[in-house]
């Protein structure tokens, strides 16, 4: 402990002065008390820092914490009335195709080629990035997305209630399309389902992701399990970490 010389001298003439040499009694006792108080007090200090210390961590740690619980549990309500709401879009644009005359008529006919230009994206009213129109066996007719047909759909849940005559929406993944948003509904001719068209929003494109970041001004990146399905961040070259990251199970 390096102290200087001065203020020796000036501590030992301020002890000369409370307790003169000649009492060497009360010279010692003085000075234990000093020392007594003199550790008390620093002991107080250390003892009130500590305890600010603590006391301004855990509020701040706790602060924070709340703070970003609380952000991302508005976040999370926010993806889920986003989510509902494209369900409700859907069904209603499903159910309108479904029992369009021009889709029955062209179904009639078997007019594959005004059937894919009916069910383009293009010609809904909402943004939908696939439409598919299958017949009574889930087969697929047409793709509004691809030139593939032949193939079987009828596994996915939503298209086994439309083949059974229920029009239904979820998240669901389908084969083709990978987790998507998608509505199914019947399409009825004489009460006799003839066939099922399918319409849908993929997370593996950027519609959905980039219309949360237009609203809430947060990166955002869609998980399939670990597989990354879409993100606004590769374009704007932010950090992976920086993202509020949805994770989507199924």
């Amino acid at each position: 402990f390096f102290c200087p010389s001065g203020f020796l001298k000036r501590f030992f003439r301020f002890v000369a002065k409370v307790a003169p040499v000649t009492n060497s009694g009360g010279l010692s006792m003085y000075l234990s008390t000093l020392l007594k108080n003199t550790c008390m007090l620093v002991a107080g200090v250390v003892f009130a820092a500590f305890a600010l210390f603590l006391t301004s961590n855990h509020f701040m740690h706790n602060g924070f914490d709340g703070l970003f619980r609380k952000n991302l549990d508005t976040m999370r309500r926010f993806v889920e009335d986003d989510i509902a709401t494209m369900k409700d879009r859907l069904m209603y644009e499903v159910n309108l195709l479904s029992r369009s005359h021009e889709v029955k008529q062209a179904f009639l006919e078997r007019d594959n080629r005004l059937l894919a230009e009916l069910i383009k994206p293009k010609n809904t009213r909402i943004r939908t990035s696939f439409a598919t129109l299958t017949d009574r066996d889930g087969i697929v007719l047409v793709r509004s997305h691809s030139n593939k047909v032949g193939d079987s759909i009828a596994e996915s849940t939503i298209m086994a209630h439309a083949l059974d005559g229920v029009a239904s929406v979820d998240v669901v993944k389908l084969r083709n399309n990978g987790l998507s948003i998608a509505a199914a509904a019947p399409i009825l001719i004489d009460k006799t389902i003839v066939g099922v068209i399918l319409l849908g929003e993929s997370f593996a494109t950027n519609g959905f992701v980039d219309e949360i970041k237009a609203v809430t001004g947060l990166e955002m990146t869609i998980f399939d399990h670990d597989m990354r399905l879409s993100t606004t961040l590769v374009r704007e070259g932010v950090p992976l970490e920086h993202a509020w990251t949805i994770l989507m199970w199924r």
